[in-house]
C-alpha cells in the first residue's frame, strides 16, 4: 500500500495582514501543504493575492461579516497547495453566521473532507 503524508499548519493569527512575511515564510519556506487561518481578520477590501503573490495556493476563506459595531475580527483561512485536488463544499445558507470553510481533499479513490 502507498501512503502518502500531508504537511499541515495551523495558527492563529490575530490579523494575518499584520503577519504577511510570517505567512510567506510558512508558505514558501516551509512548503506546508495546508495551512488552516484562525482569526484572520480578513474582509472583502483585502485582495486573494496579497496572502500568496506567487498563487502556488488555492486559498478559501470565510470572513467574519460586519456587525453594527464594525469590528471585523474573527475569520477563517484555509491556503491550500494547488498540487492538491480539492472542491469546496457549499455550506448550506443556514449556517451563513459561522466562520467556516469546508473542502474534500481527493486523493486516488478517497476524499478526505476538512
Amino acid at each position: 500500500m502507498n501512503y502518502r503524508t500531508f504537511s499541515c499548519c495551523i495558527f492563529n493569527a490575530q490579523s494575518v495582514v499584520n503577519k504577511l512575511s510570517e505567512l510567506h515564510h510558512i508558505l514558501y519556506i516551509n512548503n506546508y501543504n495546508i495551512v488552516f487561518i484562525t482569526e484572520s481578520w480578513l474582509h472583502a477590501g483585502i485582495d486573494m493575492g496579497l496572502l500568496d503573490p506567487e498563487s502556488v495556493y488555492q486559498v478559501l476563506r470565510k470572513d467574519r461579516a460586519d456587525t453594527c459595531t464594525g469590528v471585523r475580527e474573527g475569520g477563517v483561512c484555509v491556503l491550500i497547495n494547488r498540487r492538491l485536488s480539492v472542491i469546496e463544499v457549499n455550506i448550506s445558507d443556514s449556517y451563513n453566521a459561522l466562520e467556516l470553510v469546508c473542502f474534500d481533499l481527493l486523493y486516488t479513490n478517497n476524499r478526505l473532507r476538512f
